[in-house]
Parts: C-alpha cells; structure tokens; sequence
C-alpha cells in the first residue's frame, strides 16, 4: 500500500533549505539504483541517471 503516510514529510522555514534537501535526497536515490544494479538487482524504474548507457560506436 502506498499511503501518505508512509512518506517522510519535511519542513523547511526557506527555499534554500528545501533546494538542499531534495539534492542531497536526489543524490541518495541515485547512488542507491546504481549501486542496485551493480549488484544484479533492478531499480525501481527506468531513468536515465542510473540506467546503462549503451555506446553508439561499437
């Protein structure tokens, strides 16, 4: 079940603040699909900050 409630909810008093923590989260997100499919497991969908680049000069 996916409800509200299972998300984290954040505060912010200023835009900057809010700005870092959705980066620093977007970061992790990335970080952990890669690392996830390094290790043979698939990500939770397809994007192209994590998916394998396929090399048009082969």
């Amino acid at each position: 079940m996916n409800n509200e409630e299972d998300r984290a909810l954040f505060g912010f008093s200023d835009f900057e603040k809010a700005k870092l923590k959705f980066l620093q989260l977007l970061d992790l997100t990335i970080e952990i699909s890669k690392g996830d499919i390094k290790l043979g497991y698939s990500a939770d969908y397809p994007s192209p900050l994590w998916d394998k680049k396929i090399n048009s000069k082969s």
